[in-house]
């Protein structure tokens, strides 16, 4: 930590993942000023040893950056977690390795909504989604089954009903978001050994965004437009799988799957996400 910054952007770089994900965020941020005094972590995670790869190391070579490496063990949120207790910041925005700022005070503007003290999450991006709701989807087929599978399907539709609110399960999307310390502080991340508990620690009934509503604090989904969107506002937002996404501040592999599908696929996301057309 250094003395003029008291908020930090930690950026996951992964080694399972293509060098142009890095390159692309890293063009990101030289375009983008954040609009906000920080300093740049990058989580190097799954990388051998202390020393980059050629490649990786001329990226960041000269540039002004604290490096913590990690094992590629667990999720992205709960290295956040864990990497973040031995950090001496107040604030932090955490990125995923495809994350990509698309617009100047991405950075001003995530921490800006923080500065109400009723908020304790502000994300680029939000989700009406329910993992339960779109399992319950292949219902119609379930009785087509044998009975040994068909006893499995509902066994694993009663396990994501209780992890999971049906549809409209609002939460704030871990691809890109700020948070206080001190609140991180409250919030129970366990080590993370599967794809199903990284679900349910970002939209599940136990996830980060119940845990903060159950604080008595808010969650907001900030726009380019400067506006921090509460949870029945997010479908006039224009961020996630919302028209053409023109107001997503910070972009990630699913904004650009969408913005790339076809007609029928974006149909299909859009009912994922919000049910349908707002």
């Amino acid at each position: 930590m250094t003395a003029a910054s008291r908020d930090a952007v930690v950026y996951l770089a992964r080694r399972g993942e293509k060098i142009e994900s890095i390159r692309r965020f890293l063009a990101a941020y030289d375009a983008h000023p954040a609009g906000a005094p920080h300093d740049l972590v990058v989580l190097w995670k799954g990388f051998e040893s202390r020393s980059l790869p050629d490649d990786h190391a001329a990226l960041v070579r000269g540039r002004a950056l604290q490096s913590q490496w990690i094992p590629d063990t667990g999720f992205d949120v709960d290295a956040y977690w864990r990497v973040a207790r031995d950090l001496g910041y107040e604030r932090f925005c955490f990125l995923n390795t495809q994350s990509e700022p698309l617009a100047d005070r991405w950075l001003a503007l995530l921490l800006q909504a923080l500065d109400d003290p009723r908020v304790g999450v502000a994300g680029a991006t939000g989700s009406f989604e329910s993992p339960y709701t779109e399992y319950m989807r292949g219902w119609r087929g379930l009785f087509q089954l044998p009975l040994m599978r068909r006893a499995r399907w509902m066994a694993r539709a009663a396990q994501m009903r209780l992890h999971f609110a049906p549809f409209p399960n609002h939460h704030v999307r871990t691809t890109a978001f700020a948070i206080k310390a001190a609140t991180m502080r409250r919030v129970r991340c366990h080590p993370m050994r599967s794809k199903y508990a990284a679900f349910r620690f970002e939209s599940g009934r136990g996830g980060l965004t119940a845990q903060i509503e159950k604080m008595g604090l808010e969650v907001r989904v900030v726009g380019r437009d400067a506006t921090a969107y509460s949870p029945d506002r997010w479908p006039e937002s224009r961020t996630f799988r919302l028209g053409d996404q023109s107001n997503v501040l910070v972009a990630d592999r699913h904004t650009r799957i969408f913005a790339e599908a076809d007609d029928a696929t974006k149909r299909q996301l859009l009912s994922s996400a919000w049910g349908s057309a707002p």
